[in-house]
């Protein structure tokens, strides 16, 4: 994330949790709009509880970063729709691959349900990186 300007205007509350309010992408970046991941596994399975679903989805994000050249340090924005809030404390222990020094850009939704009505989470991200043949 080295470049982008990630940071939280004094003229706005300070954030109620780990995560900033803005991310700037300089013009010589890269960016990719990655939709809504979910628990589901290459072979169709889905894990039962908050916490497998959360480690499927994040490994999802993490394969399609990675069929773009990019990995999880790319990423700086992130919006997490969560079917129930009883699943928060199981979310927040299967997530720690997330954190970074400098907090993304995030948004946490609790939601009615989804496409799905066995999923239990969906993450879906922005990611940038300086353009290869823009130099460094």
């Amino acid at each position: 994330m080295e470049d982008l300007h990630i940071w939280n205007p004094p003229e706005v509350a300070k954030p109620s949790a780990r995560y900033s309010h803005c991310a700037l992408v300089p013009p010589d970046f890269q960016l990719l709009e990655i939709g809504g991941q979910v628990g589901v596994a290459p072979d169709g399975s889905l894990a039962p509880d908050i916490e497998g679903q959360t480690r499927q989805a994040l490994q999802n994000l993490d394969a399609v970063l990675r069929a773009n050249g990019m990995c999880y340090d790319d990423v700086f924005r992130l919006t997490i729709h969560l079917t129930s809030r009883a699943d928060l404390p199981g979310y927040r222990a299967a997530s720690g691959v997330l954190s970074s020094e400098v907090p993304r850009v995030a948004t946490l939704l609790f939601v009615s349900g989804l496409f799905d009505p066995a999923w239990k989470i969906e993450i879906t991200a922005s990611a940038a990186r300086r353009h290869p043949q823009m130099g460094t």
